[in-house]
């Protein structure tokens, strides 16, 4: 019987269907809901609680099934375990650089153990104008100015604190959120225009969502709710069409650009039903492959035709996830990418 209640509407939300997946969609779902289920105490089923179970002196345990135990394992899957620093290493005096940081971070003593375990030792301390250059570009994509390096020179002469302080005016500079803010566009497949061969076309509000991923890493948005928005924005902000739209409703409703990020040539098919049909399908399976690699760690497009051969992942897996998006993407009633816009009022 499904965890939910058979009138269960198409337009609930879809971060309810996803938890729904999570629970019914097999081995990698299961695994992945256990582990969430470790630090959320929200239930994930609706209706009645389950009646506990009542051993009984027969009962034959039974064998898990190898690709339960493979998803057990699965890299993605696995929770984060703390990692404690091993104790200041001593360097072969003959290696590289010749001698041990004196005063260590955790991130020199790992660096530390593993050098000593070959005999080796750190390069000599970099110069101010080559540590700052490295802070920048890593933090910002953006080199300093020479002004920059000649103030953090004569800083840095004086206080050993001054890289610190340094960091946290990086990390406040709008460069910061959108250099980090490209690693997760390319994860979720970010485009300006459709990807439908060389009938590409453009994607005139695409930047919205790219704003709004740049606007959400400068302000320290929560991953969880960041994860929420893209994948349920427009049900969570609860908009009718006529209604005003606030800043936060506009931000949800631009986040959940996210499921349409995969590549979507309905709008350039050339009219034969055969391959309409397929072109909207592709857009669907688009949508799950971005959200197999980019939130779970899977490469589920493999499962369309059989079970996964490397990822813990059924051909049933796919199908059951694809149900919960397919609401999102009705192959029979269907609206062409460039004309899904919302017009509504500002208050």
């Amino acid at each position: 019987m499904s965890p939910v209640s058979p009138s269960f509407p198409a337009r609930r939300r879809l971060c309810r269907w996803w938890r729904t997946w999570f629970v019914r969609g097999g081995a990698a779902g299961a695994v992945a809901m256990a582990l969430l289920a470790e630090t959320d105490p929200r239930p994930v089923r609706s209706g009645p609680a389950p009646t506990a179970a009542v051993p009984t002196p027969a009962a034959v345990p039974v064998p898990e099934p190898a690709l339960f135990k493979r998803a057990r394992t699965h890299w993605a899957f696995l929770p984060l375990s703390p990692a404690m620093p091993p104790p200041a290493a001593v360097l072969q005096p003959g290696g590289p650089g010749g001698s041990a940081v004196a005063d260590p971070t955790p991130v020199d003593r790992f660096l530390q153990a593993r050098l000593a375990a070959r005999g080796l030792g750190l390069s000599p301390l970099a110069d101010p104008a080559s540590r700052l250059r490295r802070l920048a570009l890593v933090v910002t994509g953006l080199p300093p100015t020479p002004e920059e390096i000649e103030a953090f020179d004569a800083e840095a002469s004086r206080d050993p604190a001054a890289a610190g302080r340094w960091l946290e005016r990086y990390l406040a500079r709008p460069a910061f959120a959108e250099r980090w803010a490209q690693h997760w566009l390319d994860a979720a497949g970010y485009a300006d225009s459709n990807g439908y061969f060389n009938a590409d076309s453009d994607r005139p509000l695409a930047h919205r969502y790219r704003d709004w991923v740049i606007a959400s890493i400068r302000r320290d948005q929560p991953f969880d709710r960041w994860i929420h928005e893209q994948l349920a924005g427009d049900e969570l902000a609860g908009w009718a069409p006529g209604d005003p739209v606030t800043p936060e409703i506009r931000g949800l409703l631009e986040a959940t650009h996210f499921l349409r990020n995969g590549q979507d040539g309905t709008g350039e098919s050339d009219g034969n039903p055969d391959e309409v049909r397929v072109d909207r399908y592709y857009a669907l399976e688009a949508c799950q492959q971005i959200v197999g690699s980019s939130l779970l760690g899977l490469t589920v497009q493999c499962a369309k035709c059989h079970d996964h051969k490397f990822e813990p992942f059924t051909q049933r897996d796919y199908y059951a996830m694809q149900a919960f998006f397919h609401p999102a993407f009705p192959i029979d009633d269907w609206v062409k990418p460039n004309d899904r816009v919302i017009e509504a009022p500002l208050p």
